[in-house]
């Protein structure tokens, strides 16, 4: 796994000349005429020597959450340390979060049963993504239930709009009913205003591991051990926005070489497992 800062660019109107030439002197290729920006290993010494002078000046990393108006004022810039995936980082990790790469469309859906638009629905795909429920073809239900995979559930959809398209088939939510537990360090919950999530979905419920995107579930092993074996689960949060906040699926090594063996199309994110 590679982990890159993306730092700025930082607004021309907030940066004067003393401070780019302190950042230049960091990292002169940075200098973007008369702002800053760059892309670097986030190991790399140059990272922190810039955040420590932007820090020095001032400076603070934009808010992800929403900001009142006041913030304005401030001295803020752009920053995410983005995490690249390889093979061997999914091979190497006993659970997952799949992430389906195709979309099924993103219209809000009533609470309850899923409601699908047929012209969302790419022919001939297996799995998809809409908002942040997964979605199964007949065929690949098939073929999961015929895997000896333990704890999966599938839920029943309603497709709209089939006469345009001649749509065939039918779809399904695929999730579990076994509940993970809370998360744990480092990562937090956090809602929409920054504050950690107490409870009231009114202003949702986020995942936050700092600057890093994206942000990786992390579990007590002992915790985990203490579900037993399983291929599917979903975790106690319901992360999202206010009411379509949703509980996360997490699947196993497993569902994973499963998926690779399919050649389905579905990207991942490792769920870390800790000792303590």
């Amino acid at each position: 796994m590679k982990a890159i800062a993306k730092i700025g660019p930082i607004a021309e109107y907030l940066i004067d000349p003393q401070i780019l030439e302190e950042l230049g002197e960091i990292l002169p290729e940075g200098v973007q005429g008369d702002t800053f920006e760059c892309e670097l290993p986030d190991e790399d010494p140059c990272h922190a020597a810039i955040i420590d002078c932007l820090e020095q000046w001032a400076f603070e990393p934009e808010p992800w959450w929403e900001v009142d108006d006041d913030l304005g004022e401030l001295n803020l810039y752009p920053y995410v340390i983005q995490r690249h995936y390889e093979a061997a980082d999914f091979g190497n990790s006993a659970y997952l979060q799949p992430r389906p790469t195709v979309s099924f469309g993103n219209k809000t859906s009533p609470p309850g049963i899923l409601h699908l638009q047929a012209d969302s629905i790419p022919s001939g795909e297996d799995i998809g993504i809409m908002r942040s429920y997964i979605v199964v073809s007949d065929r690949l239900k098939g073929l999961i239930e015929r895997a000896g995979l333990k704890g999966f559930v599938f839920r029943e959809t309603r497709i709209h709009g089939r006469e345009r398209t001649g749509l065939r088939g039918e779809y399904w939510e695929l999730t579990s009913d076994l509940i993970l537990p809370a998360v744990a360090p480092p990562c937090t919950v956090l809602d929409a205003l920054g504050e950690p999530f107490a409870g009231d979905y009114e202003y949702g419920c986020y995942l936050h591991e700092g600057r890093y995107q994206p942000p990786e579930l992390h579990y007590l092993a002992s915790e985990v051990e203490s579900l037993g074996a399983f291929d599917f689960a979903i975790t106690n949060e319901r992360f999202g926005p206010d009411d379509h906040a949703q509980h996360h699926l997490v699947t196993s090594q497993r569902f994973y070489q499963f998926c690779v063996e399919n050649a389905l199309k579905v990207d991942w994110v490792p769920v870390r497992v800790d000792a303590a």
